[in-house]
């Protein structure tokens, strides 16, 4: 009934569908520009119907809705985007070439509950609630992260078994060397982030000296026997700015600075 009353209605459906996949897959200031464009080509069409063909009598709820459609559903696509965007966000660059990287583990690695180490996103939860309270209550923060360089090889040589136990001995160590740290978590790709406050943000390159001193020589218990393995480790601390970044954006600046010790 409808389409006999408003035969355009079709139409005007497929472009607003149009205009989400837009905003979906284009830049925001694209897809504005390309939605004031058919708001005005709408608006231009009813007009002529209105008082060239005659063909309606007079502006109602139908073509208002269409005027609204039209922004609606290009910010439903770009608010689509963003939210897929967010969660790549803070991932180590690796990770996102990876997308799939997964495959070539049977279960994820998960650190020993009793550690207190939570995961990727339960962490960003958290530290976005430590940056906000630490702004209003004036306290400064740093994040910390601590990877294990060649994590992937590391795997393929001991297994899923030993390399579990080696990620549960680091977080031990990192729970001796750091235990005032109330934030810590195993993110992925063998990269442990900490927040730090107070003493342990002013002692975190002492932190990093010990930390690398106990890593140099580990010994893991391999099916065959045992092995002495070498595990070198990247560093980086990132202070979080009171204003203009968020979590998201201070942690994937602490994976690019990522570097080894110079000592």
């Amino acid at each position: 009934m409808t389409n006999q009353v408003y035969p355009t209605n079709t139409l005007w459906f497929i472009v607003a569908i149009l205009l989400g996949v837009v905003g979906y897959f284009r830049r925001t200031d694209h897809t504005l520009m390309l939605t004031f464009f058919v708001i005005a080509v709408y608006g231009s069409s009813v007009v002529y119907q209105l008082y060239v063909r005659n063909h309606i009598a007079t502006v109602g709820w139908n073509e208002l809705i269409w005027l609204l459609c039209f922004p609606f559903f290009s910010l439903i696509g770009g608010i689509n985007k963003r939210g897929g965007q967010s969660k790549n966000k803070g991932r180590s660059p690796l990770a996102n070439n990876r997308k799939n990287s997964e495959s070539y583990i049977d279960e994820p690695f998960v650190i020993e509950e009793s550690l207190d180490f939570v995961n990727h996103d339960l962490f960003l939860k958290r530290f976005e609630e430590a940056i906000f309270l630490g702004v209003r209550n004036k306290r400064k923060l740093s994040l910390m992260i601590v990877e294990i360089n060649q994590f992937h090889e590391f795997f393929k040589e001991y297994g899923y078994e030993q390399t579990q136990l080696f990620l549960n001995k680091v977080a031990e160590l990192i729970n001796d060397i750091m235990p005032e740290v109330e934030i810590k978590a195993y993110l992925e790709e063998g990269q442990f982030a900490m927040l730090l406050s107070g003493t342990e943000r002013a002692n975190s390159s002492i932190a990093e000296l010990w930390l690398d001193d106990h890593f140099n020589s580990m010994l893991l218990t391999r099916p065959r026997g045992k092995g002495t393995v070498t595990a070198k480790l990247r560093h980086s601390k990132v202070d979080c700015p009171p204003h203009g970044m968020t979590c998201y954006e201070i942690l994937e600046k602490a994976q690019q600075e990522l570097k080894f010790s110079d000592v």
